[in-house]
Parts: C-alpha cells; structure tokens; sequence
C-alpha cells in the first residue's frame, strides 16, 4: 500500500525504467503543471539536450525545508489529517517538542527543496531507486518531502553538478 507522495514517485520511477520500457527521460507533473509546448517541440528540446537532468533546486536552504525534514511528522501520512484539526495541532505539538529537546534527523545530509516537478534521465531514475531503503528510512516522517528528497539525494551524491541544471 503506498503511502506517501515519495512512494508514489518511486514506483511511478520503478514501473518507467521495467525491462523492456526505454524511456530516455522521465518527466513528473503535477496538478498545476501543464506543457505549453507541442509534443514535437518537448521531444526536440530533450533530444538536444540529451544527458541533462532538471530538477529545481532552491539556492538557499530555508526554514521550510528543515523543519519539513529534520523532525518527525507523525501523523501526516494519516489518511484524514489534512482535515483533522486535532491530528496537525498534535503533529504541531511533537514537533514543537522534538525542537526543544534538540532532537532532529537527516542531519547528516545537506537539506535541498524545490519544485516536485522533474524531467530526469533514466540513469538518474535508476540511481535513486538504488537509494529507495535510504529515502524511505530519511524521509518517511517528513512533511511533503516530495519537494525535497530528490533535490537531497541528487545535491549530496557525486555527481551533483555533472549535467544538472536546476
């Protein structure tokens, strides 16, 4: 059973690059996110850039994505909390206490937000999935990660700046 938004991206990146699918690029919309270009002019733009990976990173690190990321939201990943008043005042209180006993996770790793659209390559797509059990165990108690555990994983690994534009 998926869970999280995170889960969803990482099957939807599993079932992609399944034997037999070639797909050079991966791209993930949202909602809100719509192509204003032809079909013919988006293939002809990633066929020219080929080996180039986009994914939005924000220069600064903010106070959003910190607190997204280094305290455990318990109950986000409930199935009624963004309508429970009750569940986010609680959320909001273990979070509250987490800060003031200076607990915090994923402080081993430089923290990165961005949007949670993304066009990446397969290999891209590949080396994340490789990290799948790390994502899952940084990420899983965080609060809307999906606009920041590629931009983490991506701007921690090696290869951050080999044929990234952000």
């Amino acid at each position: 059973m998926i869970r999280s938004q995170i889960e969803t991206v990482l099957y939807l990146l599993k079932n992609a690059i399944k034997d037999g699918v070639q797909y050079n690029y991966l791209h993930f919309f949202q909602g809100s996110d719509l192509p204003i270009k032809k079909q013919n002019e988006i293939h002809s733009f990633f066929d020219s850039v080929n080996g180039q990976e986009f994914i939005s990173v924000e220069k600064d690190r903010s106070t959003m994505v910190l607190n997204k990321c280094w305290y455990r939201h318990f109950f986000c990943h409930k199935r009624f909390y963004r309508k429970n008043k009750f569940m986010k005042a609680l959320n909001f209180f273990f979070v509250y206490v987490q800060k003031i006993l200076h607990i915090r996770h994923n402080i081993d790793i430089d923290l990165y937000q961005g949007s949670a659209l993304f066009f990446i390559t397969r290999d891209l797509a590949k080396y994340l999935l490789e990290k799948e059990p790390e994502i899952q165990n940084r990420f899983c108690w965080s609060l809307a990660a999906d606009e920041c555990f590629i931009q983490s994983v991506v701007m921690s690994s090696p290869n951050k700046g080999c044929n990234t534009r952000h």
